[in-house]
């Protein structure tokens, strides 16, 4: 999208509100906020609209208010599930240095919201929720991260996560690993197909009863361990190893 005539989220709330008290064309005042969709029904682009409005109205924070713009857009052929909307939080002329950030509705397979953002990676949702009022708690959250330069402690703890699949797999991590509470994540291993949880600890910090220290990981600092165990699935390695030697030709040894 163009940030030539970008607004702030607080000035695209004035001019909602304003349009919603007006003439209510937002075709007119509205249709070049969203990626190649073209809409001719104010109705129906007001009807869109306004979850997201709401959002937007539910959000606090100052630096999401006035460093950033919306625009969105339409999921009208999605993989799976019904078409859904998106609306997009990029920040006013600058560098984005990973704070750019989605939130979805109602798109299938997820939560009613969810969030995914530049920072985690957009495989996953960094969260997600059921109603609009603790979205917009989370992207405030986010937002005082942003201004005081924080990073969230979970972007580390999937970052070991990942290097423990990999060690797991023996393989470069391509797997997406999924939120799934405090320090805990889950994610599928390229040799079981077995949703898998990894659980995650400071090692600096106090284990927690019941954490085993002799079977977890330890990487830069993170402990991380799987209830689900540790080891490669040999016998299926194995034989699939096995399949990919080529067979040696009858005579060819002497």
């Amino acid at each position: 999208m163009s940030t030539e005539n970008a607004i702030s989220v607080r000035q695209w709330l004035e001019k909602y509100h304003a349009c919603l008290q007006g003439p209510k064309d937002f075709v007119a005042q509205f249709g070049n906020d969203w990626y190649d969709s073209f809409f001719s029904d104010s109705d129906e682009m007001c009807h869109r609209l306004s979850p997201f409005a709401k959002l937007a109205e539910a959000i606090t924070d100052p630096y999401i208010l006035d460093n950033y713009y919306i625009w969105f857009y339409e999921h009208d052929l999605p993989l799976s599930g019904k078409p859904y909307d998106d609306v997009r939080f990029d920040l006013l002329p600058g560098e984005r240095n990973k704070q750019y950030f989605l939130v979805r509705l109602d798109c299938a397979g997820w939560k009613k919201w969810s969030l995914f953002s530049e920072r985690y990676g957009f495989f996953a949702p960094e969260f997600e929720c059921g109603n609009v009022r603790s979205m917009a708690e989370y992207i405030d959250g986010m937002g005082r991260q942003f201004a005081q330069g924080i990073k969230p402690t979970f972007l580390s703890e999937k970052w070991a996560v990942e290097r423990f699949i990999a060690l797991q797999d023996g393989l470069f991590c391509d797997r997406v690993v999924y939120r799934a509470g405090e320090h805990r994540y889950q994610y599928h291993s390229s040799n079981n197909p077995k949703l898998r949880t990894a659980i995650v600890v400071s090692a600096s910090e106090k284990l927690p009863d019941g954490f085993p220290l002799e079977q977890a990981k330890e990487i830069r600092g993170i402990l991380v361990w799987s209830p689900d165990g540790m080891e490669r699935d040999e016998e299926p390695y194995a034989a699939a190893q096995e399949k990919q030697r080529p067979k040696k030709k009858e005579g060819a040894e002497r």
